[in-house]
């Protein structure tokens, strides 16, 4: 069921679009992106890319806000025209419909769900440099932390270079680090400490949920104790 837009929110839907499509970019596509470099065994996470839903909306030319300043330049242009030649441009794309015996109202198929919007509220707000409203403020971005959190469930959240890694939890594993190069290094420390299901990359290793925080506590246990040690000789 589509929701209906409200006149009272300017924006906010093709706000959120835009939100939706950067955190896309950073935490999906450039996360996985890196897991491809670094020649990890991982399995691809889907998701919903929403380039095509700004194509419909801002696209220049061909998109509804380009349509519309089309049909503000005509006075005779009405909101039925705009409908009309809306449907007309956009019959059987995949985020654009008509609701059934709608006459100028129309639908798009936003990341978050379905809005329709009124093509009467549109040339009059358009002079008023206003396009989208919404009744829905947080959807995309609820559906987005959700998507996030899957990813970073299933993937490695903390990654660090291998140099970085050893100078960090080296102190864990002294006796097995004379002569090994750092990603060896790495391994081992990963081993020792009973880490499992770790990836080795090209130049990183990187780690499942929860990982760093077991082994930064493993080296403040270290630390802790090398600190007693010098106490008791002083």
């Amino acid at each position: 069921m589509a929701l209906r837009a409200s006149r009272s929110t300017p924006c906010i839907n093709l706000t959120n679009e835009k939100l939706q499509h950067n955190f896309n970019q950073h935490v999906f596509k450039m996360e996985q992106e890196e897991y491809k470099r670094e020649e990890i065994n991982w399995s691809y996470v889907e998701f919903i890319d929403n380039q095509d839903v700004l194509d419909l909306i801002e696209k220049k030319p061909g998109g509804i806000i380009a349509l519309l300043d089309e049909a503000c330049m005509f006075p005779k242009s009405t909101h039925e025209t705009f409908a009309q030649k809306m449907y007309q441009t956009y019959k059987g794309h995949k985020r654009f419909s008509k609701p059934k015996l709608a006459r100028t109202d129309f639908t798009i198929n936003h990341y978050a769900g379905d809005v329709t919007y009124q093509a009467d509220q549109f040339l009059d707000k358009n002079k008023d440099c206003s396009f989208l409203t919404s009744v829905s403020t947080g959807m995309s971005i609820r559906q987005g932390v959700l998507e996030a959190i899957g990813i970073s469930c299933a993937g490695y959240p903390t990654k660090r270079t291998f140099d970085e890694f050893f100078d960090r939890f080296g102190m864990l594993v002294p006796d097995v680090l004379d002569g090994v190069d750092e990603k060896s290094a790495c391994i081992a420390i990963c081993n020792r400490m009973g880490l499992k299901g770790y990836q080795i990359g090209k130049t990183k290793r990187f780690l499942t949920a929860g990982q760093m925080a077991e082994l930064d506590a493993r080296r403040a246990e270290v630390l802790a104790n090398a600190a007693r040690r010098i106490q008791r000789q002083i």
